[in-house]
């Protein structure tokens, strides 16, 4: 019997075995997604590769036609939480842009039935304000990836992949170095992939898009929290810009997103003894009344 995991409203079934941090949303039954690892052998002919190349290492995750398969294959020192969390980030990732979705490089964190959307580039700080959040009790929804979708006339989500990728001291200091982590490769500048929260988010569940901050160039070390309402053209070229790969079809959904759901530029300081103040002023602007 299988493990079925549920990341981004996608139910994957895996013939290889996850760590232990990825809880499987059941055993046994079909999923919308195989995945399969080990010997290129075993890859699906034809479709598409995605690969990942360093100097010692080389990682290829082939994506079956269709859509509804794909293999990982590698060569040298490869651990299996690498496999997993690129699998989970960025081929799913692939995966949403090839749909014409929205694939939006953000984290999210929710409460009740809520949720806000973090979105910025490679070293915007998305995931240390991520772990500020999940400390102060917000639900970890997904740490670098948030496929947002039209349902009912209102933009929601499902959680993704709701672990951290953090430096050791951003971890210390939000209370998770005793957390279940697993180093993840170099090339992740000595991250580790932590488990944010004993909070666990249903993976099926939905949550309404209550606001997306777009964080501002880093702004130093001190400073009041900025939050400033972006206007429509100035949130569609920041939505767009953290999109992977938009077709002309999500091109679309971003602008009709930006005309239903708050977009706020949020300017805040470096330090991440600060990082609580600037939860709190997200988590009010939302009407949020933490734990």
């Amino acid at each position: 019997m299988k493990p079925v995991y549920g990341l981004h409203g996608l139910s994957v079934r895996s013939a290889f075995a996850w760590p232990d941090l990825f809880e499987p949303l059941r055993i046994g039954g079909p999923g919308d997604v195989d995945f399969t690892a080990g010997a290129s052998a075993g890859a699906p002919n034809g479709g598409s590769v995605v690969r990942f190349t360093e100097p010692d290492r080389d990682l290829a995750y082939t994506i079956a036609e269709g859509d509804r398969a794909v293999h990982a294959a590698w060569q040298g020192d490869v651990p299996p939480v690498d496999v997993v969390s690129i699998f989970a980030n960025t081929v799913l990732r692939q995966l949403a842009a090839r749909t014409g979705r929205i694939a939006l490089h953000a984290a999210a964190v929710g409460h009740r039935d809520e949720a806000i959307l973090l979105v910025g580039p490679k070293g915007a700080g998305k995931s240390s304000l991520f772990a500020a959040g999940c400390a102060a009790g917000l639900v970890p929804l997904a740490d670098d990836l948030a496929i947002p979708y039209e349902a009912d006339g209102e933009w929601r989500m499902k959680p993704g992949m709701p672990l951290g990728r953090l430096r050791d001291d951003t971890a210390r200091r939000f209370g998770l170095s005793g957390s279940p982590s697993l180093p993840l490769a170099p090339a992740s500048a000595g991250k580790r992939l932590y488990r944010m929260s004993d909070l666990s988010a249903d993976p099926l569940r939905e949550y309404r898009i209550r606001a997306v901050h777009v964080l501002a160039p880093r702004g130093g070390e001190g400073g009041p929290v900025r939050r400033e309402p972006l206007p429509a053209p100035a949130a569609f070229a920041a939505l767009l810009g953290e999109t992977h790969a938009p077709t002309p079809a999500a091109a679309r959904a971003v602008g009709r997103l930006v005309t239903r759901v708050p977009v706020v530029g949020l300017r805040r300081s470096d330090d991440l003894d600060m990082l609580p103040a600037t939860v709190l002023s997200v988590a009010a602007d939302a009407g949020w009344s933490l734990p």
